[in-house]
């Protein structure tokens, strides 16, 4: 998919961060980030895995004359170059399926739950903010919409998560909750937020969708082994 498409959703479609509820968000930063990557080969048989994280951090992006900001050139920096965390757990898992750096990169969408950011370290976005982003301009979902994949992986279940109870983009009906928004799995000798649901989509596709807790601090070997089972496992609606 052009990346332009992306861009018309943020600049003409829903006008963020011009609109009035971005008008009306306490973000310190408004700055909305557009998804880090989309594959070349997300929409091949075996992509179609969208992966989401919390608000990112400053400035890590171009910006255009609308406001949004361009961090593709970062993404890919951050991808392949950082062994934190959040990076370095996401590749293992992705290498499990894709067997190199390159082509999990290729198979993905890496993208951000909300949008613009109050933070510079540590997470600071407000549930007002969230809500803003996730409830009203619903931009993950319109960007879901967007790209239809087959696996939705949100590393943000410490994050107002009660936000994402509603999946406006899922059928009437559809959603199977796998597990509860509390339900915890052991990971190492902690406990890992783990809510597993799976829905039909409005366009008629049979999706997984898992938010789960944040890599930082678990079991690298047992957080990668959990995850990639999950990506593994055929569809379950």
């Amino acid at each position: 998919m052009n990346y332009k498409k992306i861009i018309n959703l943020y600049e003409n479609e829903l006008c963020i961060p011009n609109n009035e509820i971005c008008n009306n968000c306490d973000s310190k930063s408004k700055q909305p980030l557009l998804p880090w990557q989309i594959g070349d080969k997300y929409f091949t048989k075996n992509g179609g895995i969208f992966i989401a994280g919390k608000p990112h951090r400053g400035t890590p992006g171009t910006l255009r004359d609308s406001k949004i900001m361009d961090g593709r050139k970062r993404g890919k920096e951050l991808f392949f170059e950082k062994n934190w965390a959040y990076w370095s757990y996401t590749k293992e898992i992705l290498n499990n399926l894709f067997e190199s750096n390159e082509e999990s990169w290729e198979h993905i969408t890496f993208s951000n739950i909300v949008k613009c950011t109050s933070t510079d370290s540590s997470d600071k976005t407000s549930e007002q903010c969230a809500k803003q982003c996730i409830i009203e301009n619903k931009v993950i979902f319109k960007e879901i919409e967007l790209l239809k994949p087959r696996k939705i992986l949100f590393f943000t279940w410490s994050m107002h998560r009660h936000l994402l109870k509603d999946i406006p983009i899922a059928k009437d009906g559809t959603i199977i909750e796998h597990t509860d928004s509390s339900f915890q799995k052991k990971c190492g000798a902690k406990k890992l937020g783990w809510w597993e649901r799976s829905f039909v989509s409005k366009w008629d596709s049979h999706i997984d969708f898992l938010i789960i807790g944040h890599p930082e601090r678990m079991k690298k070997s047992d957080y990668v082994n959990l995850v990639t089972e999950w990506l593994k496992k055929p569809t379950i609606v």
